[in-house]
């Protein structure tokens, strides 16, 4: 069976294969009763401005900041690269045309007079006023900006190495959104945000100039550093990473929607063992509570991590429920990120079955007797949403080898690729447990080798691609963490992958 950079296999370097085993240590929880976090606390802001306040007092409550970064709440934009500059002093924000009275009554407790105030963005997102605002209460200030986010987050992360070495390691997420996803723009950031080493943008479907010729500067064939991609290829396609310099080597963090890919962005760091930071993180504004929570977590080795008010972010739900006592603490009050909706995401002993519809099995022919590989396309995602409840993503992407375009259409765990032209249902992947789908033998995420073996007498195991074909449905492809007998499932798909 051809094979697609969806599989963990090497892109770019051992960027999938590290993606994919380290996404096996996401998704592996331990059953959701074995476990319960503390009661929460919150960061009870009412809006961004506020919350943003009060993850200042909590970071710096001996008022120690010797700077501080101003962004604006008009919009994600310009700010998503700024927690970067989160060392010296808070992220504060503010309205674009004045100085919002709560942040400028947090500067003057945080900030001595004639420190340094970091602006991120132009005129278009923080006025000439506002900056005359800062400057009446004693302060000076200094723009980092540029032509567009792009070119702005790149003045950023210059910055963020003039004031201090950030290292060899840089990450990449996409810096714009679909139309009819526009919270997708940010989320991968947010989540990223956490790890410290500064933040460059992109487009999703093609890497901007100034961010190359950054990159071009940061290459050393002799010693390459490192480029963090966030997020799958539906946020930073193979073409992004392909145009990566030499010199670089690449890798990504991904999981099978927003979610997931915090999750595998804390655990592959190593996050969130003693405490995780909830925001909503499917919000239209939820970059702006976000991103000033991702300075108070990366001061405190915690786990960032989306919730959703409308459907379990299972995921979260999952990391959250595999370990007993870990402190958590929730952004923004309860008009902000409900009650309710805390507690789905800490529900630790109730089942979460999926959509409610007819039974989804997976196989090397299809999904549902209406999703048939080679089949319609449209035909397969309105059986998959009558069974599984509406999807997590939905967007276009170009092709991986040739023309055309695809449509990819994800359920937490499942993603299903159309071809877009021909309304072909191409190919499908199971990403992790979220779903609990699995074959009509009960293999699915996490099976071991040895189950595998049981239940499919007549499969065949490709060393070299750590994978099993699984007869009598030989383009039903599992993808082990390893051979050994107990080693797992981590990626199972079918389909012709040709776009």
């Amino acid at each position: 069976m051809q094979q697609s950079s969806d599989h963990p296999r090497p892109v770019r370097s051992v960027s999938a294969l590290l993606s994919a085993l380290t996404l096996l240590a996401t998704m592996l929880s331990t059953p959701h009763a074995a476990a319960q976090p503390s009661t929460p606390t919150r960061f009870d802001g009412a809006d961004p401005v506020s919350t943003a306040v009060l993850v200042s007092q909590a970071r710096f409550a001996d008022a120690t900041a010797t700077s501080a970064i101003l962004a604006t709440t008009r919009d994600y934009a310009d700010a998503l690269a700024g927690a970067a500059l989160h060392v010296q002093g808070p992220l504060l924000l503010t309205g674009p045309d004045s100085l919002s009275d709560a942040t400028a009554t947090e500067l003057g407790r945080v900030l001595p007079a004639g420190s340094e105030v970091l602006v991120l963005g132009g005129a278009a997102a923080i006025s000439e006023t506002v900056l005359a605002d800062v400057r009446a209460l004693g302060y000076t200030t200094r723009r980092l900006e540029g032509p567009s986010r792009f070119e702005t987050a790149v003045a950023i992360v210059e910055e963020a190495y003039r004031i201090a070495d950030p290292g060899v390691r840089l990450l990449l997420a996409r810096g714009d959104a679909p139309v009819d996803n526009p919270t997708a723009g940010w989320a991968d950031a947010i989540s990223g945000s956490t790890l410290g080493p500064p933040v460059l943008l992109t487009s999703s479907t093609s890497l901007h100039p100034a961010t190359e010729a950054f990159l071009r500067g940061f290459a050393n064939p002799d010693f390459p550093g490192e480029l963090f991609l966030l997020g799958g290829e539906s946020a930073l396609s193979a073409a992004v990473e392909a145009a990566v310099p030499d010199g670089i080597d690449t890798f990504r963090f991904q999981g099978p929607a927003r979610d997931g890919t915090a999750v595998h962005i804390a655990t592959q760091a190593n996050l969130g063992g003693e405490l995780a930071v909830l925001y909503d993180g499917y919000a239209t504004d939820g970059w702006a509570y976000g991103l000033s929570a991702a300075t108070y977590a990366r001061d405190n080795n915690a786990a960032l991590l989306p919730v959703n008010s409308t459907a379990v972010a299972t995921a979260t739900r999952d990391f959250l429920c595999a370990a007993d006592g870990r402190e958590i603490r929730v952004v923004g009050a309860t008009s902000v990120v409900s009650d309710a909706t805390v507690a789905a995401h800490l529900d630790c002993d109730s089942e979460q079955p999926p959509g409610g519809g007819q039974q989804v099995v997976l196989s090397g022919s299809g999904l549902l007797p209406e999703a048939q590989l080679g089949g319609s396309g449209t035909a397969a995602i309105d059986a998959l949403t009558a069974a599984l409840g509406a999807p997590s993503s939905d967007g276009e992407q170009p092709c991986l080898s040739g023309d055309g375009r695809r449509r990819t259409v994800a359920w937490d765990g499942l993603s299903v690729h159309v071809v877009v032209d021909e309304d072909r249902f191409d190919y499908w992947v199971l990403g992790s447990d979220a779903l609990g789908l699995e074959t009509d033998r009960g293999i699915g995420f996490g099976s071991t080798n040895a189950e595998i073996r049981a239940a499919y007498p007549d499969g065949e195991y490709v060393q070299s691609i750590s994978a099993w074909s699984l007869p009598p449905e030989p383009d039903l492809l599992a993808t082990m963490s390893g051979s050994d007998d107990a080693d797992v499932l981590i990626q199972m798909d079918a389909g012709s992958l040709s776009c």
